[in-house]
């Protein structure tokens, strides 16, 4: 494989995670955002590979807001549901 084809491969991965990140709320509250470094990584290195500039990576790379916010609604939820067991003693069993 040249050097070439290798770097394909790279901006293919690259984008497709990125992509995948941004295509699944879960991930990219796990992984995503400005200041996750490995999201910071990727954003950095495929707008080396393309030219373009860092910001309009980022901007470009974001979630359906929408999807964004039901998620974080949704394990806020699921987080204040799992306290109030907790503190209250409830379990599954």
């Amino acid at each position: 494989m040249n050097t070439t084809e290798q770097l394909n491969l790279a901006q293919e991965a690259i984008s497709h995670t990125l992509r995948a990140i941004c295509n699944d709320p879960q991930k990219f509250y796990l992984m995503g955002g400005r200041f996750n470094g490995s999201f910071e990584k990727l954003a950095t290195a495929h707008a080396a590979c393309h030219g373009l500039d860092i910001e309009s990576v980022f901007q470009n790379f974001q979630p359906h807001r929408e999807n964004y916010e039901r998620y974080c609604d949704e394990r806020e939820a699921n987080e204040r549901l799992l306290t109030h067991c907790r503190e209250n003693g409830i379990t599954a069993d």
